[in-house]
């Protein structure tokens, strides 16, 4: 099939690379996409994407090569629309690579090959077919080198073009090409010639007009942006055009309106939160459901990215438990979870919805702001479902998914240690049951001290078997010396050689440091917390191993430097570790598990990490949340729960240290 394409035989595929190694399947795959059905067709341009761009960030060696057969094939009139499409989009995605990796990361013929390209594809914008004509403005946005150039050519087709949606993929095209240009501010300011125009679009236009350009790039952001945004919502119809042009033409209009909020709208104001502010305010009650629900999500942006906006905004999203639609109820019990006092008077909502709901993320999301409020309905809502697999709640915690998914039952049960013995007597009953049933909600329980202990015999009967049993050892290591009887149990695993929770989970039940040290030195050094944690709480015992303990703490493991001070009492060399470099635990990882136990570790050090001080003050004064992205991206429940706990332990440590 292979020597129907001119040219693909000719390129050494099988020297080059594609993200996962080599690209000797490039050829079968490029000739699917050829003469293939449209399906099939369709499925190998996609597998091209997935094996040349995957995620983007890199421009593999293949790409280069690969190049020019896409450009050749969304230009072959015969092929389906779709798969003209596919390879167009394929080579957007190629060029949003080379635009945005860095140098070190892309294959040295990429800019040739990328160079001979442009062109072709700035002749597809005249092409019979819409959609192609739409993505091939898309390819141009990516050229940074003859942005004007490109300009022109967009500006040319946007006058001949007949079609309004795709009069808008060209100008949003046009909008990306002044933003990406490396003198983008300077052409801006100096409003000349075809950027006239745009702007003159912008501030004139009609509102998908607006819309379309004001929102593409913060250079070209209009003088009212969040009275354009709220006048758009306020226009729209059931299928706005500036909406058809993101989405095509079956999307579902209140998600499609949400997402254009979110995605486009707060993005472009990324270094504008009073923007964002007044746009999730005036936006909260509006009658339009889809932009209610981008309300909530501008919202949980803030919540992610600022300390004390949960509390701002909890008698905003409070009246939104009332919302018919699920998706934005249960943003907005999210919000409320982690809002501290600020959700005390919206309790009774909350209890109304963990009771009456069928959504287990709702539900989860309320009971875990219950339990956070200590409110004495938790556990009756928990008993009412004592006889489902972890109470019906969702089983695993999922981290660093944003506000996607709700808290599971470790983060519902975490709070209630002050009713475990109310909770014990259902745990015990799910011992008896399935082991995957069971182990999710037990993981917490450990936490809960000697109050666990009359699950110790449940818990040892699940380790006899386990092939995984850490979280087993953590339960019994938190119950203590109420498990002693299973102390050679214990023993047993920590002598086959674990992660060193087994040793700590001895040195818990029975308190026999010179054991313990022991089970740590069969093990060896170890990167995962229970090993560290154990050396820490054995402390000048640990004394033996310290040459591991420095090295580890080196490394910015604060459990090994709080082993180290623990052991040593060298406080220059504990500090080094925490403070110094980027991602040291109070620098960049401040943010991750890391952060609470440096700040717990300079506590104890009391006077003597004075030198951190201006580093705790910073980290406690900060507005913006350590770790969050702008909008809030890559925070949700847990971060602000997270640093919530995090505030709270560095002012206990300033006032413990002396500032």
């Amino acid at each position: 099939m292979t020597e129907h394409i001119p040219g693909l035989d000719e390129v050494p595929w099988g020297d080059l690379e594609d993200v996962h190694g080599s690209a000797a399947d490039v050829p079968e795959l490029l000739a699917t996409a050829f003469t293939g059905e449209e399906a099939k067709a369709r499925s190998a341009v996609d597998e091209l994407n997935v094996n040349v761009y995957h995620q983007g960030g890199l421009i593999c060696s293949a790409a280069p090569a690969l190049l020019p057969f896409l450009l050749r094939l969304a230009a072959d009139r015969t092929r389906p629309v779709s798969v003209r499409f596919d390879a167009l989009e394929l080579v957007a995605d190629l060029g949003s690579s080379g635009f945005h990796a860095a140098p070190r990361f892309v294959d040295p013929g990429w800019g040739a090959a990328w160079r001979a390209a442009v062109p072709e594809a700035a002749d597809l914008v005249d092409d019979p077919e819409a959609a192609v004509r739409v993505a091939a403005a898309a390819v141009l946005s990516w050229e940074r080198e003859r942005g004007r150039e490109m300009l022109a050519v967009l500006r040319r087709r946007w006058e001949a073009e007949p079609d309004e949606v795709t009069r808008l993929g060209l100008l949003r095209a046009a909008a990306a090409v002044v933003g990406r240009h490396p003198d983008g501010a300077a052409l801006v300011k100096a409003a000349e010639g075809d950027v006239r125009w745009l702007l003159d679009l912008r501030d004139h236009g009609d509102t998908d007009t607006r819309m379309t350009v004001g929102f593409r790039d913060p250079l070209l952001l209009p003088g009212d942006p969040v009275g354009l945004a709220v006048a758009a919502v306020e226009e729209a119809g059931p299928r706005p055009a500036w909406l058809r042009s993101l989405y095509g033409d079956r999307f579902d209009a209140e998600r499609a309106m949400s997402g254009a909020l979110v995605h486009r709208v707060a993005v472009t104001l990324a270094d504008r939160p009073g923007d964002r502010a007044d746009l999730a305010g005036r936006l909260a009650g509006s009658p339009h459901a889809g932009a209610r629900l981008g309300a909530v999500e501008v919202i949980a942006g803030l919540v992610g990215e600022f300390r004390g906006a949960e509390e701002e905004w909890a008698d905003t999203v409070g009246p939104m438990l009332e919302e018919p639609w699920s998706k934005r109820r249960t943003r907005a019990v999210q919000i409320l979870s982690v809002a501290g006092r600020a959700a005390r008077r919206w309790a009774d909502p909350l209890a109304a919805r963990a009771a009456a709901t069928r959504d287990p993320e709702e539900r989860s999301a309320a009971l875990f702001g219950l339990a956070r409020l200590r409110d004495p309905r938790t556990v009756p809502l928990l008993a009412e479902r004592a006889g489902e697999p972890c109470f019906g709640l969702p089983a695993a915690a999922s981290h660093g998914a944003g506000w996607l998914f709700s808290p599971a039952v470790p983060d519902v049960l975490g709070p209630l240690a002050h009713e475990a013995g109310a909770l014990v007597p259902a745990l015990e009953a799910m011992l008896r049951g399935r082991r995957d049933s069971v182990l999710p909600a037990l993981a917490t329980a450990g936490e809960w001290g000697p109050a666990a202990a009359p699950l110790a015999d449940g818990v040892a009967a699940l380790l006899e078997d386990s092939e995984h049993p850490a979280r087993e050892l953590a339960v019994l290591a938190g119950i203590g010396p109420a498990a002693a009887r299973h102390a050679p149990l214990v023993r047993r695993f920590a002598e086959a050689g674990d992660d060193g929770s087994a040793a700590l989970a001895f040195w818990r039940i029975t308190g026999d440091a010179e054991a313990a040290l022991e089970l740590a030195r069969q093990a060896g050094p170890r990167r995962w917390n229970a090993y560290w944690t154990l050396l820490a709480e054995l402390g000048a015992s640990a004394a033996p191993l310290l040459d591991a303990v420095r090295g580890e703490a080196e490394r910015g493991n604060p459990l090994a430097a709080l082993a180290l001070w623990r052991t040593t009492g060298d406080a220059e060399a504990v500090l080094r570790s925490l403070l110094d470099g980027a991602d040291a635990p109070l620098g960049g990882g401040v943010h991750s598990w890391a952060g609470p136990v440096a700040v717990r570790a300079v506590r104890e050090m009391g006077g003597a990490a004075a030198p951190a001080l201006p580093r705790l003050r910073e980290l406690r004064d900060a507005r913006r949340r350590p770790g969050a992205g702008r909008t809030g991206s890559g925070s949700g429940w847990r971060d602000v729960a997270r640093d919530r706990e995090l505030l709270a332990l560095l002012d206990t440590a300033l006032a413990r240290i002396g500032g």
